[in-house]
């Protein structure tokens, strides 16, 4: 419940300070907030809550590791965010460890993630998510790569069916995402080094006809934060 109110306080704040705009405004940037982030990568807090600022005003305070807020409904336009060490007592005070001036375009539907590089540092992206029609009796899948790890081969494969029963994608980068429409029901999905033939990790997920599903990886192995992020969002 403390986390459902989190997301819901950061929502509400961001919409009131910000140009925002119904969700059935077809001009409107649907807007996600990732934290994804781990503390223990930076030998800090494991759940490094920050405070974010949106044009100077101090949007969503006390942000954790794996949180997510969204989707919010903005205008378009280019917005000014800061990323600081979350402070209680003076919430988005000191000096931001991230900042950038990010653009969102009209009807876009887009993820502002911070994240690590694959050198382990700290960084923020902005990765726009098809959300279109889906062809017939497919879904579309969007793999991110946000964790602390050279490039990888995004490997599948479907449980049943002889239609569409595997893929891959191979030399993902750090910063990197693809998109793909597929057969629905169970899929496998593993990463491992690029070219390399060895599978390190993997994510069994159920694709839903006509959606779209994003799995971001996050964290590193080093460390043993590494963990996927994942959403499901309906088609336009």
């Amino acid at each position: 419940m403390k986390k459902i109110l989190t997301f819901l306080c950061g929502a509400l704040l961001l919409i009131a300070l910000v140009p925002a705009v119904s969700h059935a405004d077809s001009h409107a940037a649907m807007i996600y907030v990732v934290h994804a982030i781990p503390g223990t990568d930076l030998g800090l807090d494991p759940e490094l809550a920050v405070d974010i600022a949106v044009n100077d005003a101090c949007a969503i305070p006390n942000f954790k590791f794996m949180e997510t807020a969204g989707p919010l409904p903005l205008a378009p336009g280019t917005y000014n965010i800061k990323i600081y060490l979350a402070n209680e007592a003076a919430p988005c005070s000191g000096d931001p460890v991230i900042e950038a001036d990010v653009p969102f375009m009209a009807g876009e539907t887009a993820l502002v993630t911070a994240h690590l590089t694959e050198e382990g540092g700290i960084t923020a992206s902005k990765f726009v998510v098809d959300t279109t029609a889906v062809a017939n009796k497919k879904a579309r899948f969007t793999f991110i790569h946000a964790a602390a790890a050279p490039a990888v081969d995004v490997q599948a494969y479907r449980e049943t069916g002889a239609l569409d029963p595997m893929f891959m994608v191979p030399d993902m980068s750090n910063g990197d995402k693809m998109a793909v429409q597929i057969r629905p029901k169970n899929w496998h999905f593993s990463l491992g080094p690029a070219y390399s033939g060895v599978r390190l990790t993997g994510k069994r997920v159920k694709l839903k006809l006509g959606k779209t599903f994003i799995l971001m990886a996050v964290g590193s192995l080093q460390f043993e934060t590494f963990t996927w992020l994942r959403w499901s969002l309906n088609s336009k």
